[in-house]
C-alpha cells in the first residue's frame, strides 16, 4: 500500500492523492485520544515500523513530508502507550508490527533492522513517558 501511494511522482494530483492519505492516518491516530480501536492501533504501529522510531529532520531530508504523521504517532506512542497496555491489552497488541517489540522491564519499543552482516543487529529505541 505505502509504495504505490508515496512513490517518487511528483505530479499535483499525486501529491494531493498523498497528502489526503497522509491527513486520514493522521485522523485515526489522533481518534486514540477518545478510544481505544484495533484500526488506529494498526495504522499507529505500521506508522512506527515504515516511518521509524526517530523522528527525522522536518525542514530538510528526505521525505521530510512525512515529519507530522511520524510526529504524531511516535507522540501518542510516547505518551498512551502505557496505558493502553494496562487498559487494553489486545489494542495495544495490534500497535506491534513489522520489528517493532516492546521492552516491558525497560518500558520501550524497540525496532530492530536485520543486518546479515554484523554480528549485532541494529536497534532503535523509544523510551515511553
Amino acid at each position: 500500500m505505502w509504495g504505490p501511494i508515496f512513490d517518487f511522482g511528483r505530479s499535483t494530483t499525486h501529491k494531493i492523492i498523498a497528502f489526503k492519505v497522509r491527513r486520514l492516518v493522521y485522523d485515526e491516530i489522533k481518534k486514540m485520544d477518545r478510544f481505544a480501536n484495533f484500526r488506529g492501533a494498526r495504522f499507529l504501529g505500521f506508522c512506527l515500523n515504515v516511518l521509524g522510531l526517530k523522528l527525522t529532520d522536518r525542514h530538510r531530508g528526505f521525505r521530510r513530508e512525512f515529519y507530522p504523521l511520524q510526529a504524531a504517532a511516535v507522540g501518542w506512542a510516547k505518551a498512551n502507550y502505557k496505558t493502553l497496555l494496562a487498559e487494553h491489552p489486545e489494542v495495544a497488541e495490534a500497535c506491534l508490527q513489522g520489528s517493532i517489540s516492546y521492552d516491558e522491564d525497560n518500558h520501550r519499543f524497540v525496532q530492530t533492522y536485520s543486518d546479515r552482516t554484523e554480528m549485532e543487529p541494529h536497534r532503535e529505541f523509544l523510551y515511553l513517558d
